[in-house]
């Protein structure tokens, strides 16, 4: 979205709920192989982006990226040697909500 909507939101108060750039899929191959594709790299720097671009906005409610993929979706337990992490714990928790936490 350009920015003048975030603008015309604030104005007229109307609250977002920010979808970030996931939706139902299994990412648990992009997560496994992101040593090599730099995939969770790639979604730390584009999500801290979104989130220091627009946090100012008082139009934005809610931070959201994962409300079409459940907790069992996305790879089986030990994902990138993270002590037992799953896929989508290190996608969801570890990496997207640790750079929204980081930069709002």
């Amino acid at each position: 979205m350009q920015d003048e909507f975030y603008d015309l939101c604030d104005e007229l108060g109307i609250l977002i709920h920010f979808e970030m750039m996931f939706s139902d899929c299994d990412y648990s191959h992009a997560v496994k192989s992101s040593k090599t594709t730099g995939f969770l790299p790639n979604v730390r720097a584009e999500i801290s982006h979104q989130v220091r671009r627009l946090s100012h906005h008082p139009s934005i409610a809610l931070w959201l990226s994962n409300n079409e993929i459940t907790a069992n979706t996305g790879g089986s337990a030990g994902c990138l040697e993270k002590g037992g992490r799953t896929c989508w714990e290190v996608l969801f928790l570890d990496t997207i909500m640790d750079a929204i936490v980081a930069e709002d």
